[in-house]
């Protein structure tokens, strides 16, 4: 996982838990952490990294270089982008978009920065125009 791959979900680390999320899962847990996402950028770079799943962010132009992001996504045979927007990244590199919606369009749960969870209610009905 990218964007906390030193941690399972709920913030735990991956040494301590992992026995714990393989019993509820029933499959095994890597014991390594993952990738940052600048580090998938580089493995990308380097021919490493064949696929890539982006989910609510553009990384060809928030991310620090972008000529060196455009060079690697270049090179990732399969990029799934799945966001609000067909985003630049999208419509450069992407092989498959998924919309997602907003948590003003569906009901659940969410966690914050603060990793506190918290209620989703739909604000309205989106429709077709």
């Amino acid at each position: 996982m990218g964007c906390e791959p030193a941690h399972l979900p709920g913030y735990v680390g991956i040494a301590e838990h992992a026995a714990r999320f393989e019993a509820i899962w029933h499959a095994p847990v890597p014991r390594e952490r993952g990738l940052t996402l600048l580090e998938m950028i580089d493995a990308a770079r380097r021919g490493e990294l064949h696929a890539l799943w982006s989910i609510g962010y553009d990384s060809l132009f928030t991310n620090p270089n972008v000529a060196a992001t455009r060079e690697a996504l270049r090179r990732v045979d399969l990029v799934i982008i799945q966001d609000l927007f067909l985003n630049e990244t999208a419509k450069e590199f992407g092989t498959v978009f998924f919309p997602a919606a907003s948590r003003f369009e569906k009901d659940g749960t969410f966690m914050n920065a603060e990793r506190l969870s918290g209620t989703a209610f739909p604000i309205g009905r989106s429709s077709a125009a």
